[in-house]
């Protein structure tokens, strides 16, 4: 079921209208705009977060990583935040580490948050943000829910110092949300997770569409796209600075965090990639497949061990052990449609080919079953005769298998 949220912005999200070190930070071409300008710390909910961990630590060394998507991979905001990390810790050595794959929402990440982060570096800071994809993947509310939990719970698990910053950025589908008078489903499902974990939000998207309404600057003229101008990227990293300014300003002893209990007894604890090779069938190995056709591809998703069949009746079976199976694929303009089926059960149908699947080699991270019972199970997959009207094969070309 949808949630349905309505603005009562002063009051559901406790939106704050206090001055903090830093409002006045941002200079740039619109400055004459900008002097009566809304101040960021409205956009700021810090669920009872008041301090930077990191900061109070004895440390010489601190890994800050930022997590999600294209937004966060691509140059712009994270880049000014690198420098403003440098600026404000000169005696520690700070390790940026940029986990952004485009494309990817709360999904994707709950199940490469092991292999992808925590297998090669322990947080001390995680930026985190998937608001954005989660909308444009259409995952259920179920799933997202379940994967941000997880990603919070695992985060303090392993270490419960970590600072954790939730981020929600902007996009046409929020600003027409919040222009007709409602809070976009996304965001109020993280806003109920981080309230729970106290964890600190900094609503963008909000930011930019209020400033836009006060006619500081336009979406189609500045901002341009959910891919931030220089412009917005400024709007972005000045409006991070300002939440991080007041958290560095109320430094004090922090105590050990515990976790709470779980919002959702279902979310994805052990959720995981498994390897492609122990699929069993017609369907073949490819130790380091890249795809042929000539479209481009992503990095991380091609080069990679695929497990890849590319015609009608080609099949494989798959056994796992846990209570949740998906798969990571690629989708190109050849991709085609699979039947599948959990411990002999009924078919299922599913579609590989997306929206963007004309443009590239689009990675895709899609749950087929979920709720099994704990145990031993098996999959089986296989090429449809039938195909997307708009693909030019039939093409199933799997990166990993997803298991909880």
């Amino acid at each position: 079921m949808r949630l349905l949220c309505f603005l009562f912005i002063n009051v559901l999200l406790g939106y704050s209208t206090s001055s903090v070190k830093g409002e006045n930070l941002f200079q740039d071409k619109k400055s004459n705009l900008l002097k009566e300008r809304l101040l960021s710390s409205r956009f700021h909910l810090y669920n009872g977060h008041q301090f930077l961990r990191s900061a109070l630590l004895e440390k010489d060394t601190l890994n800050v990583v930022f997590f999600g998507g294209s937004i966060t991979y691509n140059p712009g905001w994270r880049n000014d935040l690198e420098e403003y990390f440098t600026a404000q810790f000169p005696e520690k050595v700070i390790c940026y580490h940029n986990k952004g794959i485009p494309s990817l929402g709360s999904v994707a990440h709950v199940f490469r948050y092991d292999s992808d982060v925590l297998s090669q570096v322990k947080p001390d800071i995680l930026f985190y943000e998937s608001v954005v994809n989660d909308r444009a993947n259409a995952y259920p509310d179920e799933e997202q829910a379940r994967a941000v939990e997880s990603i919070i719970r695992r985060s303090i698990a392993v270490n419960p110092n970590m600072d954790i910053i939730m981020m929600y950025f902007a996009d046409p589908d929020k600003l027409a949300d919040y222009k007709k008078g409602r809070i976009p489903d996304e965001i109020c499902l993280q806003n109920n997770i981080a309230d729970h974990y106290g964890i600190p939000v900094i609503d963008i998207s909000r930011e930019v569409y209020e400033r836009i309404q006060a006619g500081e600057f336009s979406w189609e003229k500045d901002i341009k796209d959910l891919h931030p101008s220089p412009f917005g990227q400024k709007i972005y990293s000045s409006s991070m600075k300002v939440m991080l300014d007041s958290l560095l300003l109320k430094g004090k002893y922090a105590a050990t965090r515990k976790l709470p209990s779980s919002l959702n007894e279902k979310y994805y604890r052990h959720a995981r990639y498994e390897s492609v090779k122990n699929g069993k069938g017609t369907f073949k190995y490819e130790p380091r497949y890249i795809p042929d056709n000539g479209q481009p591809t992503r990095a991380g998703f091609t080069d990679v061990p695929m497990l890849v069949g590319e015609k009608p009746e080609e099949e494989f079976v798959y056994e796992f052990e846990g209570t949740t199976i998906g798969i990571c694929y690629i989708s190109g303009n050849d991709a085609g449609i699979i039947r599948y089926r959990i411990d002999g059960g009924k078919y299922q149908v599913k579609d590989l080919y997306t929206k963007y699947s004309d443009k590239l080699h689009v990675p895709k991270y899609v749950i087929l079953k979920d709720d099994l019972n704990e145990g031993k199970h098996k999959i089986e997959v296989e090429i449809m005769k039938e195909k997307n009207e708009k693909s030019k094969g039939n093409a199933c070309r799997i990166v990993h298998f997803l298991v909880n």
